[in-house]
């Protein structure tokens, strides 16, 4: 059977040996409780004792046991030394066969573990099976295994022991897809797919190539294209559709093999021995392309809908103000009018009373009178009347609104008619009313008449389509529709049948089933079991609410909280006074001592240290040659990370050939692989000592997140108009996180028309590397939900919110209730509890669904919150969100060492926005990627450029501490350390030409030894 690679040789030999203990490890490990001292005083020989206690040493430090030849000398040293035996009587060579075997079951029962047998092994079969449905990257469940064991506190075996296992059901998986394929892929089926092998040309953009790219373009021609390559597609996917359900691929799964097929060369495609695999992997591709495509007309329908909104509303509000002003006018003539007619009357009375003239002269004064009037009214005073008429008309039943979207419909129409002919809705769990109008626009080829399903558009929507004078008006009929398409698709009443987003909620979360059945495991699983019971939760965020209120209301009104104010309205006023200023270019002046740094050095010394390039995986899985060197990943990193170009790289490059470049990045540049890297990094910055002299409370690190919009110079798809922003062009957010050691962490890259609160749990619940007790974002950041969410992660939520003293504040008692009690600081409102019980558990799984990574948590927050109004479990999570907002700003009124923590540590992340802008600074640091993934790998990139660039200055300041003379010396440098920021960048020359070709050898920079051993308090008071 083939096995497997996990690890590289250099890790595999590593992984079997006992681990290098340092001093403070070493006591630890060989500490020895009185069990165990007694179990040594009974074995006979000085050899059987001095094995024991280093397997039960060793042990203790990695779960897992070690052949006896591969013991450490110093380790046997010390052993001998404790037990007081002369290492002349210690022999063990002798040590082996049944003696250690009995002395680990001995160990095991000591330590309360289990061995690893056949129990454990099938138990570990059935979580593989699991994670074969995600096809998950073998080192990822290799490291998951690991942490199982650990977790239940059972041995962990060999290396080659767990690779077999893991290799045995990846075999076996993918076998049992090739046999489903075998006999179940028709004659008829197999020569279609060999024909589309035998047609495609290597060289030529043939089917398949026009394939690998989805047009993110939404201009009409472009649609059009799409639409029409859709149906090809399409008929693929209809013909294979019965093996698809059978095979029964996940999207993990399918999107491996679809993503191998979009990398690889057609000749790669056709050099599988087996056919099976060929058609395995086509078949997935084409199964991908439709759920993707499916997915990507739907991002163009929302998009040209709103788009085609936004321009009727503007209009509206243009011609709206016209007519306003036309109104005045109006009201101002008919007033003035008004004036001349009594004038008018007066003067009539006049002449019908005066004395001196006869009936005949009166009368003939009155008609001159009248004629003059009549001129002077003319024309003009009619058309404002009527147009003032007009205008009221029009406004009582939006005929002007309904006008303009007519009048876009054609242009709308042009984008959208085929893309409504072309998706495949689910009709069981959609709108019915409005799946009829879908079909009767498909089925008549979207040409629409009088006998056009009505009963999905509203009552003025109706007669605005009726017409009573026009008839039928078919380009308002199809704008409506599109409309309230878009909409349901949203609000999740329309549902496609094959996608891989647009999910409803409920399909989003745990089955219920499921839930009903193992709510306590599922609870346990993931930390959730203390939110089980709704009454004592509850009971307790009630009593600290009312606490956090009398508190804080009673400093204030002691007059022990000067920072604190409220005036006459009751509104509140707090000041912040800002920290004390310090010298803050102490860093930049002692890191530009050792000169102008190229960018490809630091790259080089900190992959000497951690490694990062070892993260980069082949995507496939099995059968892969050679790894490029380094140098080639350090190419593709500054390429993509300072945005030049892999091409550009490579021609303006000594030493890296641009087919190996790209070749490189085409096959090892993804999300994962990046995102391991940038994680090796911060791991390392965390592993130093300097660092955390910026950590302000210990085991509590404060992070921050914001976004940062960035020009995209391609269509594309997530690209958002801004003008405040991106002027007349498009762009993109990038979101990133940083923790107080100033490591930045798990980067996305969303639509600038998004708001960033729904991807702050991404960046808190997905990372592995940084343990976030505190966060921190601006009002951008913030909503009630994110507060309910951060609360069940057992992370303190502490965004600056503005105008924070105009939000409303939440109580389980009324506020008369605790102005009764003289306090000034009141809530606004009660609580809603009913609805947060009534709702508990659908919270819970809510929750737990999050906590499992079933999905993203901003895929969760976006499909919640698109349909908020009517979402119950909306409502319910938001209601528990304000308690916990309630908490934060009664502490943060009260606080001011919070609120300037958070003014730090918000100002980490707003200089790490300046850095981005300096490391990704070629194509005036414009996006040239067009899809999501894309510009990811390119983020991904710079952050890992970022973050080396962070590390190198944290390693060259330790170096200089480590080589002071005495304390006094180490505290002064400290101290200055401690008030600026490392995140400096000036010393770094990120420009120029690149030559891969030199290595830094022997003139490595650091002594790591003396680095590493490097204890750091925190700095005095005073320098």
């Amino acid at each position: 059977m083939p096995t497997l690679s996990v690890l590289s040789k250099h890790d595999q030999k590593e992984f079997d040996c006992p681990p290098i203990l340092s001093a403070e490890a070493r006591s630890f490990c060989f500490t020895l409780s009185k069990e165990v001292e007694k179990k040594i005083t009974h074995l006979r020989t000085p050899t059987n004792k001095i094995g024991f206690l280093l397997q039960y040493a060793y042990f203790k430090a990695c779960k897992r046991f070690f052949l006896v030849s591969r013991f450490r000398e110093e380790d046997i040293h010390y052993a001998a030394k404790l037990l007081d035996i002369q290492i002349s009587e210690v022999d063990l060579s002798t040590y082996k066969k049944k003696t250690p075997i009995d002395h680990q079951a001995s160990i095991l029962k000591l330590l309360d573990y289990r061995p690893f047998n056949n129990q454990v092994i099938q138990w570990l079969g059935k979580e593989l099976e699991l994670r074969m449905q995600r096809l998950t990257e073998p080192y990822q469940i290799f490291t998951e295994l690991l942490q199982l064991l650990y977790n239940q506190r059972i041995e962990i075996p060999t290396y080659h022991r767990l690779v077999d296992l893991i290799s045995q059901h990846y075999l076996s998986y993918e076998n049992n897809l090739l046999s489903l394929i075998k006999y179940g892929l028709k004659p008829k089926d197999r020569k279609k797919l060999n024909d589309l092998l035998t047609i495609e040309k290597e060289q030529t953009l043939g089917f398949l190539g026009q394939l690998k790219i989805i047009n993110q373009s939404i201009k009409p021609k472009a649609v059009q294209a799409s639409a029409r390559l859709f149906q090809k597609v399409s008929d693929y996917f209809n013909v294979l559709f019965r093996l698809i359900d059978s095979l029964k691929l996940s999207e993990h799964n399918c999107t491996y093999y679809a993503t191998w097929v979009k990398k690889a060369k057609l000749s790669q495609l056709k050099q599988f021995s087996n056919k099976e695999r060929t058609y395995l992997h086509l078949i997935a591709f084409f199964q991908h392309q439709f759920y993707s495509r499916q997915d990507s007309f739907v991002d163009i329908l929302l998009k040209c809908v709103q788009s085609a909104k936004n321009t009727a509303l503007n209009k509206l509000t243009e011609k709206d103000q016209l007519t306003r002003a036309e109104r005045r006018a109006a009201v101002r003539h008919l007033t003035k009018t008004n004036r001349r007619y009594k004038d008018l009357i007066d003067e009539i009375t006049e002449i019908t009373k005066s004395t001196l003239l006869s009936d005949t002269d009166k009368i003939q004064k009155i008609m001159t009178s009248l004629e003059e009037h009549s001129q002077q009214q003319g024309e003009i005073e009619q058309k404002k009347i009527e147009l003032f008429a007009r205008s009221l008309d029009s406004l009582a039943k939006d005929k002007d609104y309904f006008d303009i979207l007519e009048s876009l419909s054609i242009k709308l129409q042009n984008r959208v008619n085929k893309i409504i002919k072309v998706l495949v809705f689910n009709h069981e769990t959609s709108n019915k009313v409005l799946i009829n109008a879908i079909e009767y626009f498909k089925e008549h080829n979207g040409e629409v008449d009088k006998k056009s399903p009505l009963e999905f558009l509203t009552k003025d929507e109706r007669e605005a389509v009726l017409n009573n004078k026009k008839g039928f008006k078919p380009s308002l009929y199809k704008i409506l529709l599109f409309m309230h398409v878009a909409d349901a698709i949203k609000s999740g009443e329309l549902n496609l049948k094959h996608y891989y987003r647009y999910l409803s909620i409920q399909e989003y979360l745990i089955d219920k089933d499921l839930w009903g059945k193992q709510k306590e495991e599922l609870l346990k699983l993931t930390g959730l079991e203390h939110f089980a019971h709704f009454y004592e939760v509850i009971k307790k965020l009630r009593k600290q609410l009312d606490e956090k209120y009398h508190y804080v209301n009673q400093r204030l009104l002691e007059g022990r909280n000067p920072y604190l104010s409220i005036d006459e309205k009751d509104k509140v006023y707090l000041t912040t006074p800002p920290l004390e200023e310090r010298e803050t270019e102490y860093i930049a002046a002692l890191l530009g001592q050792v000169g102008y740094i190229p960018i490809l050095r630091v790259l080089f010394e900190v992959d000497h240290l951690t490694k990062f390039t070892q993260c980069f995986k082949h995507h496939a899985i099995k059968h892969v040659k050679g790894k490029p060197k380094p140098e080639v990943f350090f190419a593709g990193i500054i390429g993509l990370g300072c945005n030049i170009g892999l091409s550009k790289i490579a021609k303006i490059s000594t030493g890296v050939q641009e087919n190996t470049l790209l070749n490189t990045a085409n096959w090892y540049f993804n999300h994962k692989n990046l995102l391991a890297a940038n994680d090796s990094l911060v791991k390392m910055i965390h592993k130093l000592s300097l660092p955390n002299i910026f950590i302000k409370e210990k085991d509590k690190i404060h992070a921050s997140s914001d976004g940062r919009k960035v020009n995209v110079g391609v269509d594309s798809l997530l690209a958002s108009y801004s003008f405040k922003y991106f002027g007349k062009d498009k762009g993109v957010s990038v979101y990133t996180f940083i923790d107080e050691r100033q490591a930045l962490f798990h980067p996305l890259v969303m639509s600038s028309a998004e708001r960033e609160a729904a991807y702050v749990i991404d960046g808190l619940q997905d990372n592995d590397v940084v343990k976030v007790a505190i966060h921190s974002t601006d009002t951008h950041g913030y909503s009630e939900i994110i507060f309910a969410a951060t609360h069940f992660l057992d992370i303190a939520f502490a965004p600056r919110i503005k105008n924070i003293n105009s939000q409303k504040l939440y109580a389980f008692s009324s506020g008369k209730t605790y102005k009764k009690r003289g306090y000034k600081i009141l809530p606004s409102r009660t609580i809603n509890q009913k609805l947060i019980e009534q709702y508990w558990e659908d919270i819970l799984r809510f929750m737990v669904t999050l906590k499992l990574k079933k999905v993203t948590a901003s895929q969760l927050f976006k499909r919640l919150s698109s349909y908020a109004k009517d979402n119950p479990l909306y409502k319910a999570l938001k209601e528990f969100g304000r308690i916990i907002k309630s908490l934060f700003i009664l502490t943060y009124y009260d606080d001011v060492i919070l609120r300037q923590r958070i003014e730090k540590q918000l100002n980490r992340i707003e200089l790490s926005n300046k850095f981005s802008n300096a490391v990704f600074y070629a194509n005036d640091g414009e996006f040239k990627q067009a899809t999501k993934e894309e510009q990811e790998i390119s983020t991904l990139c710079k952050v890992i450029i970022q973050n080396a660039i962070v590390l190198w200055n944290y390693l060259y300041l330790s170096q200089l501490l480590a080589n002071c003379i005495d304390d006094k010396e180490q505290d002064n440098i400290l101290f200055l350390i401690k008030d600026g920021s490392i995140i400096t960048w000036r010393h770094i020359n990120l420009h120029g030409e690149f030559d891969f070709t030199k290595h830094i050898g022997n003139s490595f920079l650091f002594d790591m030894k003396k680095i590493l051993f490097l204890k750091i308090a925190q700095p005095p008071a005073g320098g």
